[in-house]
C-alpha cells in the first residue's frame, strides 16, 4: 500500500495493474487503472481469509511476463510500458519458450526491471538486459526486508528515456504492470 502511494504521488497520470504469479500461472489481482484505491483495495482481497489466494507452487516468469505485455499493449506509443517484478523464488515452471516472451518485449518496446529476493538467476539478467538496452542494473537482489522496500519505492522514479526509445521530448505517461 505504501508502494502503491509513492507510486501515484511520483506519477500522477500513470496507470497500474497488479498481476500475481503462483501454481505455473499468473493472475490479474487488479485491472490496469490510475485509481490508487482499487490496487490497494485488490492486494487487501488477497489477505482475506475467505477469497484470499495463498501464494504455493512455482511461478512462471513466461505467463507473468505474457499476461503483463497484453495489459499494457493499449499504452501509447508516447508513454513507457514498465514491468516491474518482485521474484522470490530459485525456479520459473514456463509452458513454452521463454526467450521468445523476451523479444517480444523487447519488440513492443517494454522495459522490465525485477527485484529478486533469492539468489541471482541467469534467466532474470537475461530479461532485463534485453528489455534495457543492455542495461543489467534493473535487477536487484534484496537482502533484507528493509532493502526489498527501498529497491521497490526507487522502482517509482520516471524511468531515463533512452535516444533510440523516445518519440517526443516530453515527460512521459508511465504505464507499469507489477
Amino acid at each position: 500500500q505504501d508502494y502503491i502511494r509513492e507510486f501515484f504521488e511520483q506519477n500522477p497520470i500513470s496507470q497500474m495493474s497488479v498481476l500475481g504469479m503462483h501454481d505455473g500461472v499468473c493472475i490479474r489481482v487488479s485491472e490496469l487503472s490510475g485509481n490508487p484505491a482499487e490496487h490497494a483495495a485488490a492486494i487487501l482481497g488477497l489477505r482475506s481469509k475467505e477469497t484470499g489466494k495463498e501464494p504455493k507452487g512455482s511461478p512462471s516468469l513466461q505467463n507473468a511476463l505474457e499476461l503483463a505485455r497484453a495489459t499494457l499493449y493499449h499504452t501509447p506509443n508516447h508513454g513507457t510500458r514498465e514491468i516491474i517484478i518482485v521474484f522470490g523464488s530459485l525456479l520459473s515452471l514456463d509452458p513454452g519458450d521463454i526467450h521468445q516472451t523476451v523479444k517480444t518485449c523487447v519488440r513492443d518496446r517494454i522495459r522490465v526491471s525485477i527485484i529478486g529476493m533469492g539468489a541471482r538467476l541467469k534467466i532474470c539478467t537475461e530479461i532485463v538486459t534485453r528489455t534495457n538496452a543492455g542495461d543489467e542494473s534493473e535487477y536487484t537482489i534484496a537482502t533484507d526486508q528493509e532493502m526489498l522496500k527501498e529497491l521497490l519505492i526507487a522502482t517509482t522514479t520516471p524511468p531515463v528515456i533512452r535516444a533510440d526509445d523516445a518519440s517526443t521530448t516530453q515527460q512521459p505517461e508511465k504505464g507499469a504492470a507489477l
